[in-house]
């Protein structure tokens, strides 16, 4: 179906997360954190993470959802 559809290039290995092209930057910060999340495999995601979790216990942001611990 991908090469029927013709998606081999936008799901081929040579794409990152959020379908990043170029590996010398970052984009889509919730993409990563999302990528960690699910895999714990992301180490941009988990210094998104991390940093979440400072600004939390440091009152500097409100969490609505649940799943951060």
């Amino acid at each position: 179906m991908v090469n029927e559809k013709g998606w081999s290039e936008a799901l081929g290995v040579s794409r990152g997360v959020a379908g990043q092209k170029h590996f010398s930057s970052v984009k889509c910060l919730h993409a990563h954190y999302a990528h960690w999340l699910a895999t714990k495999n992301d180490i941009v995601g988990e210094w998104v993470h991390e940093l979440v979790l400072r600004f939390k216990a440091n009152g500097e942001v409100r969490i609505i959802s649940t799943w951060v611990t």
